[in-house]
């Protein structure tokens, strides 16, 4: 798992340790690596966990959905120059 794509997707900066320090708590067992991404054997219970972003959800819901900060979007919808032309008509 990227830690960086993690922080990117969901806005938050974690650290890899407490990213780790969640998935243990719910029965995902750290793996060695030689990079600096994070590898976890998912326990044989958990068929629902098949994608990277199956573990960002199972973070998210230990850090809290309550706790995620919003933020304003940072560009909202564009308008095409036909329906700017459309709606002056």
């Amino acid at each position: 798992m990227n830690v960086e794509r993690f922080n990117n997707f969901s806005g938050l900066l974690l650290s890899a340790k407490k990213i780790k320090l969640f998935l243990e708590t719910l029965g995902f067992t750290s793996m060695p690596t030689k990079t600096d991404h994070l590898k976890f054997q998912v326990p044989s219970h958990r068929f629902d966990m098949e994608l990277e972003e199956d573990l960002y959800e199972e973070i998210l819901r230990c850090y809290g959905y309550d706790n995620i900060p919003i933020n304003p979007p940072k560009s909202g919808p564009v308008a095409k120059v036909t329906d700017i032309l459309h709606l002056q008509s």
